[in-house]
């Protein structure tokens, strides 16, 4: 019976593996609000002003495995578009950040995954602005291919994602918290790993896309009166460029 058991120890020592990755990134943001499918505002910004960090884990055995995955990113942007009155304005904006996580469950090439949003649009510098924070849980599915060998190889994914109760923060006046309409997106990302002995490093780049539906309305109180709001349909479409080092044990 011991020899069963040391056995059986002894196999998942063999096949069992865990790496962690610590990664650095620029991001390009690319984020426009919509009308009657037209563009009436936007945020943008080149990959060398919003910078991000990002820790990634691992552990499998066999063909199964657990992942887990940390990042946030903050920077400045650009904001198009026009002020409460209509006044048409381009103006730098600070004070955004973007925080992800999530976790997965995989089998082979496919997981699902279970995360969290969150996104702080950032505010100008113009009278009457004001901060904006969208944030949701998702759920979603990813498939991903080992193309290559040991020592060199991409690893490229594409995922879908699915948001649960998107919110949306006001921070202006009373504080209204809108109900975003359906919420989904996801992302295709093609790394590539260089492996030196227990480490590997790569580079990658990631495309990651967001489609918001039109809020429903909610009330907001300031010392001017109270108006009813909405936030109005919008497309992400952002773009990541990044290295990192993985450590495996």
């Amino acid at each position: 019976m011991n020899k069963i058991v040391f056995m059986l120890i002894l196999a998942l020592n063999l096949f069992a593996y865990s790496n962690i990755e610590v990664y650095t990134f620029g991001m390009k943001l690319n984020y426009k609000e919509y009308s009657n499918s037209k563009v009436i505002d936007r945020d943008y910004s080149g990959f060398n002003d919003i910078f991000g960090i990002g820790i990634k884990y691992e552990t499998g055995f066999e063909r199964f495995y657990f992942n887990s995955n940390i990042e946030y990113a903050a920077g400045d942007s650009i904001y198009d578009g026009s002020t409460w009155n209509g006044v048409s304005i381009k103006v730098k904006q600070t004070g955004l950040y973007f925080f992800n996580a999530k976790a997965a469950l995989g089998y082979r090439e496919i997981s699902f995954h279970i995360g969290y949003r969150e996104w702080q649009r950032g505010s100008g510098n113009y009278s009457g602005d004001y901060k904006e924070i969208y944030y949701w849980p998702y759920v979603g599915v990813v498939l991903r291919k080992k193309v290559g060998n040991s020592k060199i190889y991409f690893f490229p994914q594409v995922a879908y994602n699915h948001g649960i109760n998107p919110k949306l923060k006001v921070e202006l006046g009373n504080n209204p918290i809108l109900d975003l309409g359906d919420t989904y997106g996801g992302y295709i990302e093609m790394p590539l790993y260089f492996k030196i002995e227990r480490f590997k490093f790569d580079i990658f780049y990631r495309f990651e896309y967001w489609h918001i539906h039109k809020s429903k309305p909610a009330l907001l109180v300031t010392s001017n009166g109270v108006s009813s709001i909405y936030e109005p349909e919008s497309i992400t479409k952002n773009q990541y460029i990044g290295v990192g080092v993985e450590f495996s044990f």
